[in-house]
């Protein structure tokens, strides 16, 4: 007969591996759930990952447009919504859908994931097939902008006084002034645009009224490169008579005045005015296509006086293409430009003076003809007289004066709307 302690020591034995036994039949269905928390952490992380890259890249796609939704840029918006959703979802190989509506300026943005499982797989589940979309649309113009005001407080940044009559039918006026009153105007004319804005406010009446609280627009050509006015100077204090003269590119020191009666044709290329200005004194007049005038140092600046004639054009192609003034941007000065009236003026092309006062004052018209026109200064105003009122029109067509330069837009924003 077996021993008390030998049944004793059997009985452990048996129970022991029932217990693990036991212990590994409960283990099946702890590891089960276990894996599926795992995968399903996972598939969760993954989801929420992919639709912050799908958000994300809709609103990258929508922006990129800056308003255009043509027929060229419809690849470039598809890229780059593909290019946002790889850069910022990390969790698998996606399937990207991108839709367009040039109708609603929106896009829209699909994505696919399929995310292999860690433990699901045992049990037959090899991976997660989940997907997101969102949908991004743009608000605010896109329009050209026209005349810029950079100064960021100054009040009256963009001023209009007296019968003056601003026109600009296909382009945006827009100024970055915080002050209340950034945008200005009083006197009998009116302002049209095809949008009006300011990072702060406006008084008085404006066609359309204008957006207030825009965002600021940046210097819009920090890439430009001035030309430096260095070496010799082929004139100085230049001063033209009665008569008809021509003149060249070249380094004028002093600057250029043409006096009563004088008549000069200008060569293309560009025209370096070191510490003195450009200034049409009545009755005198300059011409000339491709050319532009780069204001350098002390006195650099713009001064057509009360019948002086000017009609000049931007040259269409090169490094200062679309660009008929600008100023050395490490002038420390500030200036003060003039275009007065009651003689011809048509410019044709980009106004780039971002430390200048710009100021256009008289009566006729001014830019009547002129296909595009652009003014970036610090702070521009139109001041008609008392006699009759003073006409401005501004152009933004690009193509038809043959330039192909950037244009500088009205910023827009875009948002999610699902």
């Amino acid at each position: 007969m077996p021993k008390t302690s030998d049944l004793l020591g059997r009985f452990r034995r048996d129970a022991g591996a029932s217990a693990a036994v036991l212990f590994s039949l409960a283990l099946v269905p702890v590891l089960g759930l276990t894996g599926a928390a795992v995968d399903y952490s996972n598939f969760e992380r993954g989801r929420s990952h992919l639709q912050d890259a799908v958000d994300s890249a809709a609103l990258a796609a929508a922006r990129a447009t800056g308003g255009d939704f043509s027929e060229p840029m419809l690849a470039t918006i598809e890229e780059t919504a593909r290019v946002y959703v790889r850069q910022n979802n990390h969790d698998g190989e996606e399937e990207v859908a991108v839709a367009i509506d040039p109708a609603e300026r929106a896009v829209t943005v699909t994505a696919t994931l399929h995310l292999k499982t860690l433990i699901a797989h045992f049990i037959g589940v090899d991976e997660f097939v989940f997907g997101a979309e969102a949908t991004a649309r743009l608000d605010g113009a896109s329009d050209p902008i026209c005349i810029l005001a950079l100064d960021p407080t100054l009040k009256k940044a963009i001023e209009f006084t007296g019968p003056s009559e601003v026109r600009a039918p296909n382009c945006a006026i827009h100024a970055n002034s915080v002050a209340d009153n950034a945008l200005f105007k009083r006197g009998p004319g009116t302002v049209e645009a095809a949008s009006v804005c300011a990072v702060g406010g406006h008084d008085g009446e404006f066609a359309p009224v204008p957006t207030g609280h825009c965002r600021a627009v940046l210097d819009p050509f920090p890439w430009l490169e001035i030309p430096e006015a260095k070496g010799t100077c082929d004139a100085v204090d230049l001063r033209v008579d009665a008569g008809p003269a021509t003149l060249k590119p070249g380094h004028y020191c002093g600057g250029i005045e043409l006096r009563k009666g004088a008549e000069v044709t200008l060569e293309p290329g560009v025209y370096l005015l070191s510490d003195g200005p450009l200034d049409l004194t009545a009755h005198s007049s300059l011409a000339g296509e491709g050319v532009t005038f780069v204001f350098h140092g002390k006195d650099g600046y713009l001064n057509v006086h009360a019948h002086g004639d000017i009609d000049v054009k931007a040259p269409t192609e090169g490094p200062l293409e679309g660009f008929v003034m600008v100023e050395d941007r490490a002038s420390s000065e500030a200036s003060r430009s003039f275009v007065h009236g009651d003689g011809s003026v048509r410019i044709v092309g980009t106004i780039y003076l971002p430390n200048h006062e710009m100021r256009f004052y008289g009566s006729g018209a001014l830019n009547e003809d002129a296909e595009q026109m652009a003014i970036i200064a610090n702070n521009i105003g139109f001041k008609g007289d008392s006699s009759s009122t003073f006409m401005t029109t501004i152009n933004a067509d690009y193509a038809k004066a043959g330039f192909e330069q950037p244009v500088a837009r009205m910023p827009v924003t875009a948002a999610l709307v699902h």
